[in-house]
């Protein structure tokens, strides 16, 4: 069985793939990580105003 990263040759050169896409791969991984975190918070967190908020009942 051949090895899959073998196949990455379709989208760049293997000069710019060592030179430019290998070396920055690890350091997007954290940055991916919280995107996929706050992502899913947004997708599933509720940001409605309750009853209870200071937001919703202004003091004047």
């Amino acid at each position: 069985m051949q090895n899959i990263w073998q196949y990455r040759a379709d989208l760049f050169p293997k000069a710019i793939y060592r030179g430019l896409i290998q070396p920055y791969a690890l350091k997007a991984l954290p940055v991916a990580l919280v995107w996929f975190k706050l992502s899913a918070e947004m997708l599933t967190r509720d940001y409605g105003l309750s009853s209870q908020s200071s937001l919703a009942s202004p003091t004047r």
